[in-house]
């Protein structure tokens, strides 16, 4: 199972033609001149300081009914030795899909995030393509922003999410002031809950400012996540009081409560390679929706919740305050 980070494109006038006052140009034809582009996609090259460029690999494997499902290799320099340990420099090109769903009236992205390809991040494919396609369509007075989905969520909300999605909760970490150091608590009756109890004793007796507990899994289960007793009363002492909470999921990554979390799909590879098996012809299927098709209709359709942006917002840390004493 392979996780998607999701996007919406958005095709717009050219900054050009906002400052001539003519911003319909070619607007209306502006996903078929995406469709031609993508088709004809320019050579991309990754640079490095010294000024040498490596070619990303860009493969359409198959576009159809305006679904381009794409892959697109990270060159990356890797040190190896040979026999005698003599050291030798080679360059290895790990993959990852990308899928533009360009049907009429949606233009949304989704990119594969694997940990071998461009370190993980799939804003960095989300630049690349955006950086190219913004050269490639300025010829046709066209410009494109490809937004990140996102939204803020509560943290319980978002634990079910990826509850519903078997996605492994492997740790989870709590920060918390000392409440003698801090300033007053909200929500001060999970103070009474017994692990936050030693937790303050614990941080009272050796005068820290700050305590932290982190929850590990072992390999292959799962942390059970409940909305009730001792891990609901941390949970709502961090988040009432803005204090770190921290989850570490096995597909979805880390989520620190606070922050703009981004949307995230998983997608069996099956899907992907029967749709692009010679047995998946458009012809055989006579019109009835291939199951890449239904699943780029669910993400839309989850989409809704979500907002548009260019950037994750990370939350910024509270500062402890001393506690004015009367």
């Amino acid at each position: 199972m392979a996780t998607y980070a999701i996007y919406k494109c958005i095709l717009k006038p050219a900054e050009e033609c906002l400052t001539q006052g003519n911003s319909s140009v070619h607007v209306q034809s502006a996903q078929r001149i995406l469709g031609d582009t993508l088709r004809s996609l320019p050579k991309m090259y990754k640079r490095y300081r010294d000024g040498t460029e490596n070619p990303y690999t860009t493969n359409i494997l198959r576009h159809d009914q305006n679904i381009f499902v794409m892959r697109i290799s990270d060159p990356k320099g890797v040190k190896l030795v040979d026999v005698s340990q003599n050291p030798y420099d080679v360059t290895n090109f790990p993959p990852c899909y990308v899928i533009f769903d360009n049907r009429d009236g949606i233009c949304q992205m989704a990119v594969e995030r694997r940990s071998d390809a461009f370190n993980g991040n799939p804003d960095k494919v989300r630049d690349l393509l955006e950086e190219h396609l913004h050269i490639a369509l300025a010829k046709h007075k066209l410009d494109i922003e490809i937004n990140i989905k996102k939204r803020v969520g509560e943290f319980w909300d978002l634990v079910n999410e990826r509850k519903l999605n078997n996605d492994r909760v492997k740790s989870v970490k709590f920060s918390f002031p000392n409440q003698y150091s801090a300033a007053p608590i909200e929500r001060a009756e999970v103070l009474e809950a017994d692990i936050v109890r030693h937790m303050t004793a614990v941080a009272i007796a050796t005068k820290a400012t700050k305590g932290t507990l982190q929850l590990e899994s072992s390999k292959n289960k799962s942390l059970e996540l409940k909305q009730e007793g001792d891990i609901a009363n941390m949970v709502a002492l961090c988040c009432v009081n803005g204090y770190d909470l921290s989850v570490q999921f096995e597909e979805y990554g880390e989520f620190k409560y606070g922050e703009e979390k981004r949307m995230m799909q998983q997608l069996d590879e099956y899907i992907i390679l029967q749709y692009l098996s010679e047995e998946n012809d458009a012809s055989i299927w006579h019109g009835k929706k291939t199951e890449l098709e239904k699943w780029l209709d669910n993400v839309l359709k989850y989409a809704e919740e979500y907002e548009d942006g260019h950037n994750i917002i990370k939350r910024r840390k509270m500062r402890n305050k001393p506690t004015v004493r009367g």
